[in-house]
């Protein structure tokens, strides 16, 4: 990816219906997620970081910056354990 772009989840399994890359930088994402409820977290992940989110006794949603490259980003994307 290059641009801001929206992923969408399975809503039934994660409880989170999507999360937003907003920014690829040099060596970095920004994402935002949006909780259903209001409210929402942000994070930043240089190459090689992970974070993850997730609800109640949901998989959580794990997320990891493979490599940026002339401005494109690999992103994994994966369902972790229960939070």
């Amino acid at each position: 990816m290059s641009r801001p772009v929206t992923i969408r989840l399975n809503a039934k399994k994660f409880y989170y219906r999507q999360f937003h890359i907003l920014d690829v930088g040099k060596s970095s994402i920004t994402y935002l997620v949006d909780y259903p409820h209001g409210g929402g977290a942000q994070a930043t992940l240089g190459k090689g970081g992970t974070s993850s989110f997730g609800f109640r006794k949901r998989p959580t949603v794990e997320v990891s910056l493979v490599s940026v490259k002339k401005g494109r980003a690999l992103v994994s994307i994966t369902a972790g354990k229960p939070s």
